[in-house]
């Protein structure tokens, strides 16, 4: 019932804010010049879901081979499109999470945003390649599948706060379930692994993110395409201290779904984890990262305020300055074995 189809959306388009904090995102420039991809050399092959090998490990990421990912999808034009929430059970799968979490309680309180927000979602295909990748991970790692429905929908839900064009949210939505795309390319091992990671782990596990990107460079046949840039840059910080480019992260949709990611991490169960962050701890966590300059001051007020009960505007919600949470007992997030 909360269908709103809306057409002749352009793919390619400006993301533009009311709020003067927020500098407009270009989505028709090249990615490559903003991103400087080349001599990226991959540790890991990057394989479909069908295992077809698109990148073989030891190769290097540049214009060539992503010139060649976009010519050799003969299939993209076969692929259906998908109405991503309307598929099997997906809808029925986040409002059964989302009652079931304590956390997000409130955040998905308010029946008229969350209306919205459905108004959006549920109007957003992607190609059928996308919804295997989710039916992967419900039957074989149902932590990445819950995270990926809740990173969608939560960044959508902040999106509405801090950009005001609703039209230009529906095509910026599509990066939330597309954040960890590149995760197909990570053994199961690793990621349902209980103890900590060796250091080879850790750098397959992160090789997700340039995964990710070939992934949908090759699906979407663009290298500009907004969902796969959100792939290669949700680790990244505006400090320059995150992976894999140490870019300094300053595009603010990026950052929305850079927030939802890290929210939703540490407040649900993780394999390296018996206990999550209760809420407070997670929010002091998330308020200490933009301290210290790794994340934007708005989206983390925006992520606050739809915390707090009546849900102020993001920049009339204060910040606490006390901090009473702390990290979980036996919490391995970060711990590496040689």
């Amino acid at each position: 019932m909360f269908h709103s189809r809306l057409t002749n959306i352009d793919p390619i388009l400006k993301i533009t804010s009311q709020n003067n904090n927020f500098t407009p995102i270009d989505f028709c420039e090249p990615m490559q010049k903003e991103l400087n991809l080349a001599n990226i050399r991959l540790e890991y092959p990057v394989h479909t879901i069908s295992k077809k090998l698109l990148v073989p490990a030891g190769a290097t990421l540049d214009e060539e081979i992503l010139n060649s990912l976009r010519a050799n999808n003969q299939n993209n034009d076969k692929y259906p499109l998908i109405r991503i929430m309307l598929h099997d059970t997906l809808m029925d799968d986040f409002f059964k999470i989302i009652e079931t979490s304590a956390h997000y309680s409130v955040i998905f309180s308010d029946k008229k945003s969350v209306k919205s927000m459905l108004e959006i979602i549920t109007d957003i295909e992607v190609p059928a390649p996308i919804i295997s990748y989710l039916e992967y991970f419900k039957i074989h790692e149902y932590y990445t599948y819950r995270h990926i429905l809740l990173v969608f929908t939560l960044s959508t839900l902040l999106a509405m706060d801090l950009i005001k064009d609703k039209i230009k949210i529906i095509e910026a939505s599509i990066a939330g379930p597309t954040h960890d795309f590149g995760k197909l390319t990570v053994p199961l091992s690793i990621l349902t692994k209980d103890t900590p990671l060796t250091a080879k782990e850790k750098s397959h596990l992160e090789h997700h993110s340039i995964a990710g990107f070939i992934l949908l460079t090759y699906y979407f046949q663009k290298t500009n395409h907004f969902p796969g840039l959100v792939a290669l840059q949700h680790h990244e910080r505006r400090d320059g201290s995150g992976y894999p480019l140490g870019i300094f992260l300053d595009n603010p949709m990026v950052e929305i779904v850079v927030a939802c990611d890290i929210y939703d991490a540490l407040v649900s169960p993780r394999p390296y984890r018996p206990m999550s962050f209760d809420n407070r701890s997670a929010l002091e966590e998330i308020t200490r990262m933009a301290q210290q300059n790794k994340l934007s001051w708005d989206v983390v007020k925006a992520l606050i305020a739809k915390n707090r009960k009546m849900q102020p505007h993001f920049q009339e919600c204060s910040i606490s300055k006390e901090t009473r949470g702390g990290i979980p007992e036996k919490n391995l997030y970060g711990k590496i074995i040689s």
